[in-house]
């Protein structure tokens, strides 16, 4: 399935920001905040590979300090084994929502416009926001490459999430991981209407990444119901 665009969904105190051309790279922690506002976007498990077992299967002892007594913790609900690595707090992330090929259907003028079950499963945040769409991803992702590639001392990786259901694609060979930005690239089913195509940086000091020519690659839009796009 080809990427055709993306979208993005912006706070109206962030518009101007994101007009004038700059991506404003958010803090993984920032996502594991118990305070974050919108639930949707809110993920404790942000570059965390974790497995959720059955706890039928397994027999959990545990000892209190000072006894010598062995314990079994009894009639588990849920069991989890969880991962990850202690330099995750230098990551920062920036989402955008993916468009496929998949995700459009043809008009009658010869034009595309969105099914309706890709409109349905896009996600619904609980804040109003600014929506603008890009129909040259490849242009702006090699776009914000280039000015990443001038940058030192720091490492990069772009791509869309994979979506798991209950085992984390990188649990079982985790000590074996090179490079911890992968680690950010897998989140639950639970975050599945995202659709993520997602920039992730380590050891970027500056809060985002400016760039030239935002009118040439984004549109701002009022109604994606009325969003017509040519042959792909």
């Amino acid at each position: 399935m080809k990427i055709i665009g993306f979208l993005k969904y912006v706070l109206p105190e962030y518009a101007s920001d994101f007009e004038s051309g700059k991506i404003f790279m958010q803090n993984l922690f920032y996502y594991k905040d118990e305070g974050v506002p919108d639930t949707l976007i809110k993920d404790l498990d942000e570059g965390v590979a974790c497995h959720e077992k059955d706890p039928n299967n397994y027999i959990v002892l545990f000892q209190i300090e000072g006894e010598s007594e062995i314990h079994q913790l009894k009639e588990l609900k849920s069991l989890r084994h969880s991962k990850w690595k202690s330099d995750i707090e230098n990551i920062k992330i920036h989402c955008f929502t993916i468009i496929t090929s998949e995700d459009v259907e043809s008009t009658e003028d010869g034009l595309y416009k969105f099914k309706t079950s890709y409109l349905d499963s896009l996600p619904t945040y609980s804040e109003k926001r600014i929506i603008y769409i890009t129909l040259d991803p490849n242009h702006f992702v090699n776009t914000i490459k280039n000015q990443l590639l001038e940058k030192e001392y720091i490492s990069y990786r772009m791509g869309p999430v994979e979506y798991f259901d209950t085992k984390h694609p990188l649990f079982d060979n985790f000590n074996d991981i090179d490079n911890v930005l992968d680690t950010v690239f897998y989140k639950p089913n639970l975050y599945t209407s995202q659709r993520e195509y997602r920039i992730a940086i380590y050891g970027y000091m500056k809060q985002s990444i400016p760039y030239n020519n935002y009118s040439d690659i984004w549109t701002k839009i009022d109604n994606l119901h009325n969003i017509r796009i040519k042959s792909h």
